[in-house]
C-alpha cells in the first residue's frame, strides 16, 4: 500500500514540477521531497516531527511545512500517521494475532494507544470518504447512462413517428391532387 502511495506521490511531484515556471528550482525541491519521503519511510517508527525533519534537511520549519503541504497535499503529521497505519496493517497481516495491536502500533512509531486509535479512525474515515465519493460517482454515471438511454428511446420513437407519418403522406398527397 505504501509503495502505491509513494509512486503516486512521485507522480504528483513529477507532474507538479512540469507545471511550474521555475523548473530547475522545483526539480531541486522535488528531489529534496523524494529524499525526505525516503527518510520518513526508513525512520517512520522513530519519534519524528516537523522541526527535526526540517533541520535534518537544512530547512526552516515553516519552509519545510509549506513545501511538504504544496507537494503532497497534506501536512507532515497526517502523512506520517497514514504511513504508520499502513505499516501497522502490513505487520498485523504478516504476524496475525501473535502480537497485540498496541505492541504493533508502538513498534510502528505511535507513542500511545490513544494516538494510534485516533490515527486509525481518521485513516478509516478517509477510506470511507473515498468510497462514498466513488459511490456517488457511480450513481452519477448510472443516471447519465439512464439519461442517454432515455434520449436514445426518444430518438427511436421520433424515427418511428416519422416512418408512420411517411406512410400516410402519400395518401394525403393523392387526396390533394
Amino acid at each position: 500500500m505504501e509503495t502505491v502511495s509513494l509512486i503516486n506521490n512521485l507522480f504528483n511531484l513529477a507532474f507538479f514540477t512540469r507545471q511550474t515556471t521555475y523548473k530547475t528550482a522545483n526539480r531541486s525541491i522535488a528531489m529534496n521531497i523524494i529524499n525526505i519521503l525516503n527518510y520518513i519511510d526508513a525512520h517512520y517508527n522513530e519519534d519524528l516531527n516537523v522541526e527535526m525533519i526540517a533541520r535534518h534537511f537544512g530547512f526552516t520549519k515553516q519552509y519545510f511545512a509549506r513545501i511538504f503541504n504544496a507537494y503532497l497535499g497534506e501536512n507532515f503529521r497526517s502523512y506520517l500517521n497514514d504511513l504508520r497505519v499502513n505499516k501497522f496493517l502490513q505487520i498485523r497481516k504478516r504476524v496475525g494475532k501473535q502480537e497485540t495491536v498496541i505492541k504493533i502500533a508502538l513498534d510502528c512509531g505511535f507513542n500511545s494507544e490513544a494516538t494510534f486509535y485516533r490515527a486509525y479512525k481518521k485513516y478509516l474515515e478517509n477510506i470511507k470518504a473515498k468510497e462514498v465519493w466513488k459511490e456517488k460517482k457511480r450513481a452519477c454515471n448510472s443516471l447519465f447512462r439512464e439519461y442517454r438511454l432515455f434520449l436514445l428511446l426518444i430518438k427511436t420513437i421520433e424515427e418511428d413517428l416519422k416512418q408512420i407519418i411517411a406512410k400516410f403522406k402519400p395518401d394525403e398527397v393523392a387526396l390533394e391532387e
